[in-house]
């Protein structure tokens, strides 16, 4: 990385063997700063869906150490949003994660993950286009960490 702008090609899968792990229509790639000393680093920001054939320009990334010190639940963003919005949460340890929607009456309306993750920085992202407008809220449990954070969809 050797100034302000750096060009990263990212590939997408072509369902070969040769790009099993590569990039799916709809996901979001992680990128990764590692330096010569070995130390790694999350680059953060505004990292939009992968499509095929698209030229993106990131913005506003930020680095992240690797492994992270503690659980924790960012706030979604965008904040409102319509008809998606992206997670952010981290885990210091290989930690089984639940991360649930649930509506203004904190009834269950969607489960995003239920899995096993390893130690880090992650994401996902919920799509609510079918869902109506409104006040959600986000609930991530794992081990003896609880954390809940409000979403607003305005459709």
């Amino acid at each position: 990385w050797s100034g302000a702008y750096t060009d990263i090609p990212a590939m997408g899968s072509d369902n070969q063997q040769e790009t099993i792990e590569y990039c799916i229509e709809g996901e979001y790639p992680m990128f990764k700063l590692i330096k010569a000393s070995g130390e790694v680093f999350e680059l953060l920001g505004d990292i939009p869906a992968w499509q095929d054939n698209e030229v993106f320009v990131l913005n506003n990334m930020r680095l992240i150490s690797a492994t992270p010190e503690e659980f924790s639940l960012s706030s979604a963003y965008p904040n409102p949003f319509n008809p998606s919005t992206t997670i952010d949460f981290s885990i210091p340890t290989e930690s089984f994660v639940s991360i649930k929607i649930y509506d203004a009456r904190g009834r269950e309306v969607q489960t995003l993950t239920n899995n096993s993750y390893q130690p880090g920085y992650h994401n996902i992202s919920w799509d609510a286009s079918l869902y109506s407008s409104g006040v959600y809220f986000m609930k991530m449990v794992s081990e003896n960490f609880t954390d809940t954070k409000k979403l607003m969809l305005v459709k």
